[in-house]
C-alpha cells in the first residue's frame, strides 16, 4: 500500500531544513500568494526558505502581501566548490589570487618543500536545498529555466509538486493534486490544514485568501464551489485574513494606463456567443497612447470574467515588434492550454499561455489562433495548423 502523499511530504517538512520554493514564469497572483504562505507556515518552524520566480519583478498590487520583497528573480548558485589543501607535511606561508581575463589564478607558498599534486583535493558539495516545492506548475519547463538548469539542479533532488492540474515532471515528484480545487491557494490550504492548522495564522491566511480572490475574481468565477466559500470563510473568521486590504490592493489601484488601455481594448473586443470565445488585438499605438506595456495585461484578464459572464476563452494578441507577435491566451474553465497548444511551444501554465509568433502580422496570428480555438472547443476535423514558425 502506497504511502499518502500528505504523509510523505510531512516526513520530510520534519527532516529537513532547507527549502528552495518554485513557481512559473509566467505566473499569476495565486502562484505568488500560494508562495508565500508556504513559506510563512516554513518558517514557522524555523526551517530556511528561498522563494525563487525567473525573471520575477514585483507588481505594485502585490507589495501588500507580507514578505513579497523576498522572492528572487533567478536561482543562486546551486553547488559550491571546496578547493582542500592538505598542510600536515608542507604548512602555507603565504596565500593570494586574482582573476585574468576569465581564470581564477591561486597563488600558494609553502613554508618548506613543494606541494604535492596528492596534496590537493576539488569537493562537489552538496546542493544548498534539501526539498525542492514547484507550485501550480505542469512540466519543468514553465519554470522559465534552461536546459542545463533543468537537467543538472532538478535531477536526482527530492521534488514535491502541488497543483489542480496533473504535471509531466520528469524527475518523478512527490505529487499533491486536487483537479477540483478553484485555485492553487486552495490545494495549498488543504494540505496545510492536514499537516498542520497552526501552520497558518493571519499573514499565511491573507496569502491564501488572496490567491482565491485572483483565481476566482472574487468569487464571480464558475470555477467557485461550496468548499470554496467555506475555506475562504475559515481564512477570515478563525485566521483573521485581512479581506479589506486584499480588495483595496487588488480592485481599487488601478493606474491610469491600465485603465485606459482596458478602454481601448474594449472599443476592440470580439466575441464568439457559441464557442464563448472573447479577444482582441492591441497595436504599438494603442500601448503608446495609453501610455501602458503588456505587463497590463494580466489585470485585464481578471476584468473579463466581471464584465463578460460565461467566457470560457480570452485572448489578447500585441506587437511585440515588427512581425513578432505575442499571443496570450487565458481560459476560465477546465481546459488545459499547454495541451491544447502543445505543438506550439507554449509557455506558462494550463489557465495561462503565452505563444511567440515570428515573421507574420498581428491580423494573421489573431484569425488563425481564434480559429484554431473554435475546432478545438467544437472538433468536427483537424484543426488548421497555426503560423509558422514560433519561437521558443
Amino acid at each position: 500500500m502506497s504511502t499518502p502523499p500528505e504523509q510523505t511530504i510531512a516526513e520530510l517538512i520534519k527532516v529537513h531544513e532547507r527549502f528552495l520554493i518554485l513557481f512559473p514564469k509566467l505566473y499569476d497572483g495565486d502562484h505568488l500568494a500560494s508562495a508565500l504562505a508556504l513559506t510563512q507556515a516554513l518558517k514557522r518552524l524555523n526551517k530556511e526558505v528561498q522563494i525563487v520566480c525567473q525573471g520575477f519583478e514585483l507588481p505594485e498590487k502585490y507589495h501588500f502581501l507580507p514578505e513579497s520583497e523576498t522572492v528572487e528573480a533567478e536561482l543562486s548558485n546551486p553547488k559550491k566548490f571546496l578547493i582542500q589543501i592538505n598542510t600536515e607535511q608542507t604548512p602555507l606561508e603565504d596565500m593570494s589570487y586574482e582573476m585574468k581575463k576569465h581564470v581564477l589564478n591561486i597563488y600558494i607558498t609553502p613554508k618548506n618543500d613543494f606541494l604535492q599534486t596528492e596534496h590537493i583535493k576539488l569537493h562537489a558539495e552538496k546542493y544548498q536545498y534539501d526539498v525542492i516545492f514547484i507550485l501550480g506548475a505542469t512540466s519543468l519547463e514553465t519554470l522559465g529555466f534552461d536546459d542545463e538548469t533543468l537537467h543538472t539542479f532538478f535531477k536526482n533532488k527530492t521534488i514535491i509538486n502541488i497543483g489542480r492540474v496533473n504535471p509531466e515532471i520528469e524527475f518523478t515528484p512527490i505529487n499533491y493534486i486536487e483537479t477540483d480545487a478553484s485555485s492553487l491557494a486552495e490545494v495549498l490550504y488543504s494540505l496545510l490544514i492536514i499537516l498542520n492548522p497552526k501552520f497558518i495564522d493571519t499573514k499565511s491566511a491573507t496569502c491564501l485568501l488572496t490567491g482565491i480572490f485572483v483565481t476566482t475574481n472574487s468569487f464571480r468565477s464558475s470555477r467557485v464551489n461550496p468548499r470554496t466559500l467555506q475555506i475562504a470563510s475559515q481564512l477570515i473568521e478563525q485566521y483573521q485574513a485581512q479581506q479589506k486590504d486584499i480588495i483595496k490592493n487588488l480592485y481599487y489601484n488601478r493606474s491610469i494606463a491600465t485603465l485606459n488601455l482596458w478602454g481601448t481594448i474594449m472599443t476592440k473586443l470580439n466575441e464568439d456567443q457559441k464557442n464563448a470565445i472573447v479577444w482582441a488585438n492591441i497595436t504599438t499605438q494603442d500601448f503608446t497612447k495609453t501610455a501602458s506595456n503588456p505587463d497590463s495585461l494580466s489585470d485585464i484578464f481578471q476584468e473579463f470574467i466581471v464584465y463578460i459572464p460565461n467566457i470560457k476563452i480570452a485572448a489578447l494578441f500585441y506587437e511585440m515588434s515588427e512581425q513578432n507577435i505575442v499571443a496570450h491566451v487565458r481560459c476560465f474553465d477546465s481546459m488545459n492550454l499547454l495541451e491544447i497548444f502543445k505543438d506550439y511551444q507554449p509557455k506558462g501554465t494550463a489557465e495561462h499561455v503565452q505563444i511567440t509568433f515570428i515573421n507574420t502580422t498581428l491580423v494573421n496570428v489573431e484569425n488563425k489562433v481564434i480559429q484554431f480555438l473554435k475546432e478545438k472547443l467544437t472538433p468536427k476535423t483537424d484543426p488548421m495548423p497555426l503560423p509558422q514558425p514560433i519561437t521558443s
